[in-house]
Order: structure tokens, then C-alpha cells, then sequence
């Protein structure tokens, strides 16, 4: 089996929730291939679902030193560095993850309310339209554009960021409850 299909194999794993095999199969193509980028990242995801912090931040920083152009490990490092209560450098991971990747409104909207967290308004604003402009039709990006327009006291457009969440998904109680 190439080290691409073990990989695949090991992130089939994963998503099946046996991180034990996932592991083991990430273990067997490092000790082959030392500088797989790929391993380190899954390894990252395999201990955050853990809870797993520091050695999750440990791969994650490792498939970036293997490939700085890793757009992937620096959200997801991000993701646990915000958990950590390090929003600045989550905040400097997102950004990176937005240089490398501009079109990711997950990024996006995740810097998005980082710098709201940070009160850095002007900046979530953009982040978010960023978010919608590379998907449009995404209600979370929109509901959370709407509780920042809200908190600026930007009430007709917190109200249409609102209505738009809703008509993209009509289950989304926070935008009603909001509205």
C-alpha cells in the first residue's frame, strides 16, 4: 500500500471514529516516511478529539513545519489554540489560513468571531463579508454578521443578516430569537 493510500486508510479511521487503528496507521507511515505532513495533521485532529491539547498542538505545529502551506493545520491549530485561550495566535493562525486560502468561509467566519472576541469590530465585519463572499449562502456567517451589526447598533442590517440566515435554514433558532 502506497503511503497516500495508508493515509486515506488512516483518515477512514478516523472519520469512523477509530482513532485507535487511525493512529496506528499515522505511527506506521512516520516510521517509514519521517516528514509526512498529512500524518502529523491527522495525528493533530486524532488528539484534539481526544482532548489531547498539548499534543495536538504538537502536530499540528509539526505538519506546519513540514509544510508551511498547510492551510488545513493552521485553521484547525487555530481552532485549539482558541480553546486555549490563545486568541491572539489563533488569530495569527486564521490569517495565515486565509493568506494560504482565501476561499474558505469556514476560516473566514472563524477569524471573523475571534476578532469580535478581541473587539476588533471593523475587522470582524470584514471577515465575515469575506465569509459570505465566498459562500454566499452560508447562515452562520450571516447570523454572525448580524449580532455584530446588532452590537454596532446597525439595526436594519443586523435585521437582513437575520432574515438571510433564517431563509437559508428556517430550523436556526439563534436568528429568530435574535430577529
Amino acid at each position: 500500500m502506497s503511503t497516500e493510500e495508508s493515509l486515506q486508510s488512516a483518515f477512514e479511521h478516523f472519520s469512523s471514529g477509530n482513532f485507535d487503528r487511525a493512529e496506528r496507521a499515522c505511527r506506521e507511515i512516520l516510521n517509514v516516511h519521517s516528514n509526512d505532513a498529512g500524518a502529523f495533521f491527522l495525528l493533530g485532529l486524532i488528539h484534539h478529539q481526544r482532548r489531547n491539547t498539548a499534543e495536538a498542538l504538537l502536530n499540528y505545529q509539526k505538519a506546519i513545519e513540514i509544510n508551511p502551506d498547510f492551510d488545513d493545520a493552521y485553521y484547525n491549530l487555530a481552532i485549539v489554540l482558541k480553546e486555549s485561550g490563545r486568541l491572539d495566535e489563533a488569530i495569527s493562525c486564521l490569517e495565515r489560513a486565509v493568506q494560504i486560502n482565501p476561499s474558505q468561509a469556514d476560516v473566514h467566519n472563524n477569524l471573523g468571531l475571534a476578532l469580535k472576541e478581541k473587539g476588533r469590530i471593523a475587522e470582524s465585519i470584514a471577515a465575515f463579508q469575506s465569509a459570505l463572499a465566498s459562500a454566499p449562502d452560508y447562515a452562520h456567517a450571516h447570523y454572525n454578521l448580524g449580532n455584530v451589526f446588532l452590537e454596532c447598533e446597525r439595526y436594519d442590517e443586523a435585521i437582513a443578516h437575520y432574515q438571510r440566515a433564517i431563509q437559508l435554514d428556517r430550523a436556526f433558532t439563534d436568528a429568530w430569537v435574535n430577529l
